[in-house]
């Protein structure tokens, strides 16, 4: 028999490795080109085709390289090929059902295909054979969640991932960097980076090396160095920096490369693994915040989710809008996939599938938190499904910073369960201090800062106590709130006139959804008690605002396309136009406690429009812009500053501005949560919210 090229090639290739290789490694290359050789000498007929040399190095890809990911595109591919053979696509789809059932995915619908559309053809015979087996072995069972960290809310987890191969988790927290064995159960400590907080923490693919990213500490960044990227290893030295920029890196699945978010997490870059080359590949959008990079599991593409606001509708107004962007290494090719704008995090998972958390309500109100899964094609390019539930993580919940092993059967990510609280502060040093700092609501309900009293004993706010969002007071001398407005629906930021006669609050539409674009009823209720009529005539997109006495100005501010203040009569509803600004999207905004203008917190400044002129003038920070993402805005009550929340690090930091632009610290809190700060009309105290976390990491598998 004549020896073919191939085991020719094969006996070359021995005689030379025999010089330069172990014998085990000769054996590893004989049994790699003999298995390359039993594919190639038993060619069927198929592969003269060019659908059927594709579905070949599908199957060299399969079998030799053990690389599924890129084996299940090609054979998808082939499947949906037209021209190709009605033989060969049956074949393909045969190969990409195995490739699933080794994945531990549903293979069924797969199979179902072979036998609907190619019943004539022997593929359909071993499909109906496998849907029979996949009958006996399918169980009920639901998937298995697990905690796996127990911190407390005094030490939140900030970040946990599971490394590639199981063994470990690496999570981190205000003490540090910690490494837990997921065989033992023993934890150790890593070295610990003091350059870094808000640490992140990713596995390279070898599952013993990490990537670090985090934020210089707290202060002007002026006065402290970046905190850049750095590398660990579980057995070695400290820790090395590999970059002296960047957020959120991640490692290719070859561990070659590594992506990050670099220029205030507004651009995304390449790096090496030992961080040379870097470059960018990608800039988001003007108006679009895309974060959290992630390599498809096949390596070539790397996919981030972007928000932005959506197109406008008949009446001006938009809606957030999220999708995933992928692209190549070389920032193209790119395809946008639309997603749920509730999604709080999610992971790309090996086969074409994306396992995602949402919560059921909009952002002041978590509720119910639940897990999903949807199909994709092998290389996330279309939905190939509709999403399916796959566990209920409990309401007050919120699910993110997923990591998965590398065979996508073991997913943790952090569970936080959160409580919000009214804290008061006394005023010192004109603003721009606070002492005896202490929690007004000592309930174990959300509860919602609104506003405060006129005479300046109390403060309004909303809770969802009774099973819904309804209105309370409470004076800042007692531990107990009494009811104001209650009712079915639920209703939210209660504003008194300035005159004292009337309350002015709002009440969400029935069956609302995840948005900050959403029609709003205003109503007015007097003070004394009566029965609560609207303000307008149907819901409007915005909010009311009043100033303090002598003044007895109160406007609405609304918000789209343009920003528009107008002013209200408690009888009539919207008056006269007061401004218009061209300010587009959703931004804080506050009237003056006169009543004559109106500041509007946009991402570097603070806008102030004056009124009735319309007249507007910047307030900057130089020092601390770039380094913080800026949130709310509230007058203080002799109008010459600004309380402003904004986040940073990790945390969520109160900042007292003047209207220089200088700018004074005054309060911190573990975390990033959107807060709101209002000083008391007597410009006594501070009035803000404060969230409490209990968050862990946890892991479900069998789903």
């Amino acid at each position: 028999m004549k020896e073919s090229r191939i085991e020719k090639a094969a006996l070359a290739l021995t005689a030379i490795g025999s010089l330069l290789f172990s014998g085990a490694a000769i054996a590893g290359v004989i049994y790699l080109l003999l298995t390359l050789s039993s594919l190639l000498a038993v060619r069927p007929a198929f592969a003269q085709s060019t659908a059927g040399v594709r579905l070949e190095a599908g199957m060299v890809k399969e079998d030799v390289d053990g690389d599924l990911n890129s084996a299940m595109e090609i054979y998808q591919k082939v499947a949906d090929d037209a021209s190709a053979s009605r033989d060969v696509r049956s074949k393909a789809l045969m190969r990409l059902a195995g490739c699933y059932e080794k994945l531990g995915r549903q293979a069924r619908q797969v199979y179902e295909r072979v036998v609907r559309d190619f019943a004539d053809l022997p593929a359909a015979a071993q499909a109906r054979s496998r849907l029979a087996a996949l009958t006996r072995q399918e169980s009920p069972a639901a998937p298995i969640l697990r905690q796996l960290t127990s911190n407390s809310t005094e030490l939140p987890v900030m970040d946990a991932s599971i490394s590639p191969d199981g063994s470990y988790l690496a999570y981190a927290d205000a003490a540090g960097l910690h490494l837990k064995s997921m065989n033992t159960r023993e934890t150790r400590q890593l070295p610990s980076v003091p350059e870094l907080s808000g640490i992140t923490a990713h596995w390279f693919p070898d599952s013993a090396r990490l990537l670090l990213s985090g934020a210089p500490p707290a202060g002007p960044p002026s006065q402290n160095p970046a905190g850049g990227i750095w590398t660990v290893r579980l057995q070695g030295d400290r820790p090395q920096r590999i970059s002296n920029d960047g957020w959120f890196p991640v490692a290719s699945p070859n561990g070659e490369q590594i992506a990050y978010l670099s220029d205030g997490a507004r651009e995304l870059w390449l790096m090496t693994a030992s961080g040379q080359s870097p470059h960018r590949i990608q800039a988001a959008k003007p108006g679009e915040l895309c974060v959290f990079p992630a390599w498809l599991p096949s390596g070539d593409r790397i996919a981030r989710p972007c928000l932005h606001q959506g197109s406008a509708d008949a009446s001006g107004r938009t809606a957030p809008q999220v999708e995933l962007e992928i692209f190549d290494r070389q920032g193209q090719e790119q395809l946008r996939l639309p997603f749920d704008p509730a999604a709080t995090g999610g992971k790309l998972l090996p086969g074409g599938r994306i396992l995602y958390a949402q919560r059921s309500a909009p952002k002041a109100e978590w509720e119910e938190s639940t897990l999903w899964e949807r199909p994709t094609d092998p290389g996330f390019r279309e939905w190939r499904g509709q999403p399916r539930l796959v566990a209920r993580l409990g309401t007050d919940a919120e699910a993110s910073n997923f990591s998965a092993t590398s065979d996508g059967r073991k997913l943790v990510f952090l569970k936080a369960e959160q409580q919000h609280d009214v804290y008061i502060a006394d005023l010192e040093d004109n603003g721009r201090r606070l002492s005896n700092t202490r929690r007004l609501t000592l309930d174990d309900h959300n509860d919602f800062l609104a506003s405060w009293s006129l005479d300046s004993r109390a403060v309004f706010f909303w809770s969802d106590r009774n099973g819904n969002q309804d209105i309370y007071r409470q004076f800042i001398d007692q531990q107990t709130a009494q009811p104001i407005l209650v009712g079915p629906r639920d209703k939210h930021g209660v504003v008194a006139s300035p005159d004292g006669s009337w309350y002015y609050y709002a009440v969400e539409p029935e069956g609302w959804k995840f948005t900050d674009w959403r029609p709003i009823t205003w109503m007015r209720m007097p003070s004394a008690g009566g029965p609560a009529r609207p303000v307008f005539d149907g819901p409007i997109w915005g909010a009311i605002e009043c100033a303090l006495p002598p003044s007895r100005a109160c406007v609405v501010i609304e918000q789209g396309n343009e920003l528009i203040v107008s002013s209200i009569d408690p009888g009539k509803g919207r008056g006269s136009e007061l401004a218009r600004a061209n300010i587009r999207g959703y931004h804080f905004s506050a009237l003056s406690p006169d009543g004559s203008r109106v500041a509007v917190l946009l991402d570097d400044r603070v806008r102030i429009i004056n009124l009735p002129s319309g007249k507007t003038e910047d307030i900057s920070y130089p020092d601390w812009k770039s380094f913080h993402i800026f949130d709310s805005v509230g007058w203080a009550a002799d109008g010459k500053g600004f309380y402003i929340t904004s986040f940073r690090n990790g945390k969520t930091v109160i900042l007292f501005v003047d209207l220089e632009g200088h700018v004074w610290p005054l309060f911190e809190a573990q975390g990033q949560f959107q807060s709101w700060a209002y000083a008391s009309p007597d410009g006594r105290h501070l009035a803000f919210l404060v969230r409490t976390l209990a968050r862990n990491a946890w892991m479900i598998e069998g789903f």
